[in-house]
């Protein structure tokens, strides 16, 4: 809403998204998504962890600050940590670092799109447990695997 007015008075904003549902892969997925955010992290945790000198470090170092704060919050709602958050935000961490450097061409791009969206569909699963947890909405109980967390 602050952007949306910051822009209704003529000024210059960052937009939000640049279409994470066409990347290609995990990383890129990453730096489309959420923008603002990206930009924070960029600045007070990627660089002061590296950087461009130990990327595969800072990168992994920004997924577990958000792993950290996002358990954080969820904990405070729910009263409890429940560990879905800090298990979605590493493997989304390990599956960027490792595809930081990957950037698919022709024809493979379509597959890559594929299997991203793939990726991040099923690992919604965890990220949603939580919200599940004080607003549900699932129609049907969780995994097993995730069943009683």
């Amino acid at each position: 809403a602050f952007a949306a007015l910051w822009r209704l008075s003529g000024r210059a904003a960052r937009e939000f998204m640049d279409a994470p549902m066409l990347a290609s892969t995990p990383a890129q997925f990453w730096r489309r998504y959420n923008r603002s955010v990206q930009q924070f992290f960029h600045e007070h945790i990627f660089l002061p962890c590296g950087g461009r000198r130990a990327p595969l470090r800072a990168t992994f170092a920004v997924f577990v600050i958000s792993a950290l704060i996002h358990e954080y919050v969820f904990g405070i709602i729910i009263g409890r940590v429940q560990g879905y958050q800090t298990l979605f935000f590493l493997t989304q961490g390990l599956a960027v670092v490792a595809t930081l450097r990957v950037r698919p061409q022709g024809g493979m791009k379509w597959i890559a799109r594929g299997a991203t969206l793939g990726f991040n569909l099923a690992l919604s699963v965890l990220f949603f447990a939580s919200w599940n947890e004080f607003l549900p909405f699932y129609s049907r109980p969780l995994p097993w695997p995730l069943a009683g967390w």
